[in-house]
């Protein structure tokens, strides 16, 4: 075989191949919901909210958020569930990207209300403008989720958890201080009327498009009274205002005897993430229809 003629076969071979795999990534039947790094934690969930099928619902927050992934809804009123619970972002970030692209239910987490913009938020906003990023919309294969490493990492994450909970061995709930992930503390919060205002223009345009808002507390083992009391204040506030629902997932786990363990001391461990999702999806299926109002579409 001349050389023209191996070089033509290896490139058909190639195309064929990215073919079948553009495909088959396009099918969901392979795909990834964690990655290896936090930023392309981030690309799968911007990606997946952004330019698949519009979800019905989706979390928006921080990486506290994040741990609900989108599988643990499958079956339940919410699903197909987003998660825009972003890595090192909070609640204001995500909350500006469901904005623009409303959906029926906005669920919003309470514990970072108070974050302050950072230099990760700036990386992903040029991110999202970025030709490479504009492109996935149109090449899924290009999308974080298809990575094959990500698959084999989601795959082997989601595996280990599973067995984790069958050998039901005891996952510890609190961590020493020095081990604790940093969360704001009340002197790096951004002024409390600023969040207010944004907050409340957020939930006001949602609602404009006639959006079900959910406020969310999610159980964190850290203890930060003064920020957490802040954003309590907040959240009551809001609360009132516009007639929302609150949820407090600690409070309801507690309520039902369900233990709540931690990975470090912040972050929900798997098996309490699936018992949290299942118990958020239960709530607000019983507390309200999720068909109330009709929303324009995006």
């Amino acid at each position: 075989m001349s050389r023209n003629r191996q070089a033509l076969c290896t490139v058909c071979l190639a195309a064929l191949l990215a073919l079948a795999y553009g495909l088959w990534a396009r099918t969901g039947l392979g795909h990834a919901e964690l990655a290896e790094t936090n930023f392309e934690a981030n690309l799968i969930r911007l990606q997946s909210f952004l330019f698949e099928r519009p979800p019905h619902a989706v979390l928006a927050g921080s990486s506290i958020t994040g741990r609900l992934l989108p599988s643990y809804f499958a079956g339940t009123s919410l699903a197909p569930m987003a998660n825009l619970g972003l890595d090192g972002s909070g609640t204001l970030f995500a909350l500006e990207l469901v904005r623009t692209n409303p959906v029926p239910v906005v669920i919003l987490e309470e514990n970072t209300f108070l974050r302050p913009p950072n230099l990760n938020e700036q990386l992903l906003a040029q991110t999202l403008s970025g030709f490479n990023f504009r492109l996935s919309k149109y090449l899924p294969l290009l999308r974080a989720k298809s990575r094959p490493s990500s698959m084999l990492y989601t795959w082997l994450k989601l595996r280990g958890d599973r067995e984790g909970l069958k050998a039901a061995a005891p996952e510890p709930s609190t961590t020493t201080a020095s081990a604790l992930a940093p969360l704001p503390s009340p002197s790096e919060d951004a002024a409390f009327e600023t969040v207010h205002n944004q907050l409340r223009d957020g939930i006001k345009q949602l609602r404009e498009h006639g959006c079900r808002v959910v406020l969310l507390r999610l159980p964190s083992g850290q203890s930060l009274p003064s920020a957490g009391d802040l954003a309590a204040t907040l959240g009551e506030a809001l609360a009132r205002e516009f007639n929302l629902q609150r949820v407090d997932l600690g409070q309801e786990c507690l309520n039902r005897g369900e233990s709540v363990t931690f990975t470090d001391g912040i972050h929900l461990s798997a098996g309490s993430a699936r018992q949290a999702s299942r118990i958020l999806a239960e709530l607000l299926a019983s507390r309200s229809s999720l068909a109330q109002g009709t929303m324009r579409a995006r």
